[in-house]
């Protein structure tokens, strides 16, 4: 980063002097932020920075979220990544989580034995589940063998847009903790 303030002051210096020496005009402001913008852009390409917090993956590829809470809203935005639901476990009836996936490759991986509830939303997108749905445009429900309305389990509300998103059950699932 610091190399980059350097070849940018170094270009700005050069464009000054040939600005006054030569009589030419040239638009250094415009120049300069079209510099920077550049810069900015092909770092995203080459660097991949994995901006975002915890809960969010944005510009970042293969990132892994593995300590969900319920209660909480995760994002994939021009990114691909996993969300970890196999170690949730529900504290009420209908803990919430949500996922919003746009521009984005996204897997949420379930635990076939925890009581939960996937309600997907596409709109021009893909959306996979392991009971072999596959939905382009509306709305599909997956649900766990131990899902029961009345009893703990997590519902997860997911909205896909121009995007993928696949629900994996986890081939080794964790014991669930009562």
């Amino acid at each position: 980063m610091n190399c980059f303030y350097g070849v940018l002051l170094i270009l700005l210096g050069i464009l000054l002097l040939v600005r006054y020496l030569f009589k030419i005009k040239i638009p250094i402001f415009f120049i300069s932020v079209a510099i920077i913008l550049v810069f900015v852009g092909a770092s995203f390409f080459i660097n991949s920075p994995g901006t975002g917090s915890g809960n969010n993956i944005v510009f970042s590829k293969n990132k892994t979220i593995s300590s969900v809470k319920p209660g909480s809203e995760y994002s994939f935005v021009f990114g691909s990544g996993t969300i970890d639901l196999t170690k949730a476990h529900p504290q009420n009836a209908g803990d919430k989580i949500k996922i919003n996936n746009v521009f984005s490759n996204g897997v949420i991986k379930v635990n076939p034995q925890t009581p939960l509830i996937v309600r997907t939303h596409s709109l021009f997108a893909v959306t996979e589940t392991p009971n072999n749905d596959l939905i382009f445009l509306g709305n599909t429900n997956y649900q766990s063998n131990n899902f029961k309305k009345d009893e703990k389990y997590i519902e997860v509300d997911a909205k896909v847009l121009f995007g993928k998103l696949a629900i994996e059950e986890d081939p080794k699932p964790s014991s669930i903790k009562k």
